[in-house]
């Protein structure tokens, strides 16, 4: 046997898969850099494993349940801000836009009030003046 056919048998024989095992333990014997590739092959494979197999237990099934439940809780608290802001906007749409025109028209009349007082009564304004001299 060829040590090229060697690690094809060991890769196969580490997937489960037939093999002639008799062949491949004899060109084991013989061959030192094959032995070395299998010892290396089962080093690496116990490695993978031990990595693998680790079980991390700090947290629980419950405990991610519990986050994804809180998660829901607080999707569905900020969809319902989110439809109470947008009831809020549309309601001062309705009613802002006629306030603000009234506030605009109120406040733009108080000079045209005063310029129409100075010019129909000018006597106020000569009493008013008096007071402050």
């Amino acid at each position: 046997m060829r040590c090229r056919d060697a690690r094809f048998q060991l890769a196969a024989q580490r997937d489960g898969d037939s093999v002639d095992a008799a062949k491949l333990q004899d060109h084991l014997q013989h061959c030192p850099t094959c032995q070395a590739y299998e010892q290396r092959q089962r080093y690496l494979q116990t490695q993978l494993q031990s990595r693998l197999s680790r079980t991390y237990s700090s947290i629980s099934t419950e405990q991610i349940l519990l986050a994804v439940q809180q998660h829901k809780r607080v999707t569905q608290q900020l969809e319902d801000i989110r439809a109470q802001q947008q009831l809020r906007i549309a309601r001062i749409r309705i009613i802002g836009l006629p306030l603000a025109a009234v506030l605009f028209f109120t406040l733009g009349c108080i000079p045209l009030l005063l310029f129409a007082l100075i010019i129909v009564q000018p006597d106020m304004l000569e009493k008013n003046t008096d007071y402050l001299q």
